[in-house]
């Protein structure tokens, strides 16, 4: 079954400060935060709950929360 989804819309400038946070966080090193961040990005760009968990490797709770 798949897992519903519910899509984040960001705005343009958003979405850069969201990128240059990722960069940021995965520089030094707080990947929990950063994958969390990772997921609001793909959810924006459209991906679905199983599609974010499988690309960033977490379970759906993660994800849904």
């Amino acid at each position: 079954m798949p897992y519903p989804h519910q899509f984040i819309k960001l705005t343009g400038p958003e979405r850069i400060l969201l990128n240059r946070e990722i960069t940021r966080l995965a520089s030094t090193g707080k990947i929990r935060a950063c994958r969390r961040l990772q997921a609001i990005y793909l959810s924006d760009r459209g991906h679905t709950y199983q599609e974010i968990c499988e690309s960033l490797d977490v379970s759906y709770r993660s994800v849904k929360e």
